[in-house]
């Protein structure tokens, strides 16, 4: 069984990935964002943490940044029933 439940969006810069999820407050939506750290080792094995290090801050920063533009893009979604541009959409779909 696959569960339905994926991001509104996301949002990788370096080795940070900011997860958009939409959530029902009420009569509107509300969102929230998930970072995590996801490396890969020698083996192709991937590791995901909740913490980050010293070096991976200014990519940390830069993901809330643009996971902000997103979830303003969504929200002016939400408002108006509109598609956001294509800047938005890309980064909802997860690209750099």
């Amino acid at each position: 069984m696959t569960s339905t439940n994926q991001p509104a969006g996301t949002v990788h810069i370096g080795t940070v990935k900011a997860s958009i999820w939409r959530r029902r407050e009420g009569s509107r939506p509300d969102y929230t964002v998930a970072f995590i750290r996801q490396t890969t080792d020698e083996s192709g094995q991937v590791h995901v943490a909740a913490s980050f290090r010293s070096e991976d801050l200014a990519s940390l920063a830069r993901a809330a940044e643009r996971a902000e533009a997103v979830i303003h893009d969504l929200q002016a979604d939400d408002l108006h029933g509109t598609s956001t541009s294509e800047e938005a959409t890309r980064l909802r779909d997860g690209s750099r």
